[in-house]
């Protein structure tokens, strides 16, 4: 007759057994959290196409085949940064669109505010995806740039193309975003309404004539002050 070890013996053995297996998943976030700590100022530092897998692994002091059990390779990497990137900015827009009466002019500051450092200039994460979603994978790039547009969507409707170019140029201030994005929804049979736009530099100009289609003459920025033009249209 087959005797059945008793239950206290078996429960004994998983007591045994589990704080190695605690460890064990603790060790493997600590990996985890490891990789996304260091991953955003190594890829936009460098670059994520001058960094190999090995060395990547070699840095953080760990063995590529452990490095492997977390993302199959660095643009699978690259694009979970950059997607919970979006996905940040997405919650922010989702919080504040809630609360406020105007909806997307709400979006587009908490886009902002999400993608702007505090002393000016665009943060980490976001440097990270204007230079390099456009390298990834088809299928990845695919991906992140489906999220992209989303939140332009949410941000200015039929004009989220423009306006996520706006956005996403940090020579562009908020004041100067809601002129422009104004002028550009204005009806066709309206005058055009004359919004004096404030930009540091000649390439704002130049952004801002691809996005409106508005034809900036070079002698606009003739007599003016260095770093700051003035345009009436």
């Amino acid at each position: 007759m087959q005797t059945h070890i008793p239950a206290r013996i078996l429960r004994a053995e998983v007591i045994a057994r589990e704080p190695a297996l605690n460890d064990r998943n603790q060790r493997e976030q600590q990996q985890y959290d490891r990789i996304l700590t260091h991953a955003p100022p190594l890829f936009a530092s460098h670059g994520r196409a001058a960094i190999s897998f090995t060395n990547f692994a070699i840095a953080l002091k760990m063995a590529p085949a452990t490095l492997r059990k977390h993302f199959a390779d660095l643009d699978a990497l690259l694009a979970h940064l950059l997607i919970t990137h979006l996905l940040a900015i997405a919650k922010a827009i989702g919080q504040a669109s809630s609360t406020g009466q105007n909806p997307q002019k709400s979006a587009r500051e908490a886009y902002l505010q999400a993608t702007r450092a505090p002393f000016g200039g665009l943060t980490e994460a976001h440097h990270l995806f204007l230079s390099e979603y456009r390298n990834l994978p088809p299928d990845l790039r695919d991906e992140v740039e489906t999220l992209h547009r989303q939140l332009g969507d949410m941000c200015a409707g039929p004009l989220a193309e423009k306006a996520l170019t706006l956005l996403d140029a940090p020579c562009y201030e908020a004041k100067e975003i809601e002129s422009l994005l104004t002028a550009l929804n204005a009806p066709a049979a309206v005058a055009p309404v004359k919004t004096k736009l404030v930009f540091r530099s000649p390439e704002a100009v130049d952004d801002m004539t691809r996005i409106s289609g508005v034809s900036v003459p070079l002698g606009a920025l003739a007599n003016t002050e260095p770093r700051k033009e003035e345009l009436l249209f």
